[in-house]
């Protein structure tokens, strides 16, 4: 097979992970890290051997054609902040670069419908990784609901709590619960009932747990009810600080049966006494738990810019998940039902 020539954007914690999974796989070749820091993504380039650091990505094609780089990138993967999205998306589809992105393509339908057609029109490909769809044993629940084994799905409920606890700054900053958390699981339980774009309304309410959270108008524990427009109703519970590891849970209730994704345990080791049964603590958090998931994202990609393949997740799916996160946010400020 061959390789795939990209570039990273964006040395911090999501472009540590996707610089590690890239460099553990011989169909990747990562020419260079972009980032506006360069001094700060210097490090993550000497761990895995990345030749080039720039803080443009137009700096970088053009040190790559200077060094005389006999295979030229074909792609970029982005881990940077969602406002900076559109300025290297664009920049991206002008050199002809298939995109991968990190969620949120960007901050509203309107602006992500915008993205696609921008890089529609250029002749490239924008790929929105949503991992819950390439982790195996979401996959299989997927698969198991298309089979009919469970009958026909009339109840969703899903656990999404975090840890650890994200340091106060980044919840002030960029932790909106609805917006960081929810896509995830908005968008993974509406792909397994075949509907993206099917939802009738939208509930949600929400508490602050640290008064300076609360100040900030940020809700760090909520609860979402989606309501479909065919009958099925989906729960998500969102915490900031579950301190007994990486909580994922996710259970579909159908006429037949049920079918559910069950936490992962660090080593899966399990005891049973008299006493009872115990088990070990579940994963630290979504770099342990979603490593699958992250790397089969990485092999699709590879298909898009070796084979031209077509990214499974595409902008109607990608706004209607916005929507929804934007309907939640709205129900819980103003303590009503959104209707959409």
């Amino acid at each position: 097979m061959s390789v795939a020539n990209v570039i990273l954007f964006g040395a911090g914690r999501m472009g540590a992970i996707r610089a590690r999974l890239m460099y553990a796989n011989p169909l990747y070749n990562v020419l260079a890290i972009v980032d506006p820091n360069p001094s700060f993504a210097q490090k993550l380039a000497d761990t895995f051997h990345i030749p080039l650091v720039t803080s443009t990505l137009a700096e970088a094609q053009d040190k790559l054609c200077s060094t005389g780089v006999e295979e030229v990138a074909s792609g970029v993967v982005v881990s940077s902040p969602t406002g900076a999205h559109k300025q290297v998306f664009e920049e991206s589809a002008d050199m002809g670069l298939h995109i991968f992105t990190e969620k949120p393509v960007d901050e509203s339908a309107e602006k992500i419908k915008a993205l696609f057609e921008y890089t529609d029109s250029k002749g490239v490909q924008l790929c929105c990784g949503f991992q819950r769809r390439f982790d195996p044993s979401y996959v299989n629940v997927k698969k198991a609901i298309d089979a009919g084994t469970v009958g026909d799905v009339s109840l969703a409920n899903v656990f999404f709590h975090d840890s650890p606890t994200p340091a106060l700054e980044f919840l002030l900053t960029g932790g909106d619960i609805f917006m960081d958390l929810a896509p995830h699981d908005v968008d993974y339980v509406l792909w397994c009932l075949g509907g993206d774009t099917e939802v009738e309304s939208v509930y949600a309410t929400g508490t602050s747990s640290q008064p300076e959270l609360k100040a900030a108008g940020v809700m760090d524990q909520a609860t979402m009810l989606i309501k479909t427009r065919a009958g099925a109703l989906i729960t998500i519970s969102m915490s900031r600080s579950s301190s007994y590891g990486y909580d994922q849970r996710t259970e579909f209730f159908g006429t037949k049966g049920c079918a559910r994704v069950n936490n992962l345990t660090e080593d899966g080791m399990e005891i049973g006494t008299s006493a009872g049964l115990t088990s070990s603590r579940a994963m630290e958090s979504f770099p342990q738990r979603f490593n699958e998931g992250f790397r089969f994202e990485l092999d699709e990609f590879h298909g898009v810019l070796t084979e031209d393949k077509k990214w499974p997740i595409g902008m109607e799916t990608c706004m209607a998940v916005q929507r929804i996160a934007d309907a939640a946010g709205v129900s819980a400020r103003e303590g009503r039902v959104v209707m959409l």
